[in-house]
């Protein structure tokens, strides 16, 4: 039993976990795109790696992340922070979409 705990958790075999405060691979975008909403869905794990990344844009509280009220005109000068909040959200949660209807890639 101890040598099955020892191999399930090692890390030689434990699945790649990715981390919230990594910092996310720079993807590139259209730069004609301009983002129209951003939100962040159920199941934030309160990491702060969106408001670190952009607190212009992204707040934490106690029990979740929001997208403060009145930041819709940070979205042209922060789009590239914004994007990187999104791809590297460690849950997937925070979603961007695009003036043409479009949705940002999730990580």
């Amino acid at each position: 039993m101890i040598a099955w705990v020892k191999r399930f958790f090692s890390t030689d075999t434990a699945p790649a976990r990715k981390c919230c405060v990594q910092s996310a691979a720079k993807v590139q975008l259209p730069p004609d795109r301009r983002i129209a909403k951003v939100w962040i869905e159920d199941g934030c794990l309160i990491c702060n790696a969106c408001e670190a990344t952009c607190p212009q844009v992204f707040k934490t509280l106690d029990d979740h992340a929001i997208v403060l009220a009145g930041s819709e005109s940070s979205f042209v000068d922060c789009r590239d922070a914004i994007e990187q909040a999104a791809i590297g959200c460690c849950v997937a949660v925070i979603r961007v979409q695009y003036d043409d209807g479009s949705l940002a890639p999730i990580s």
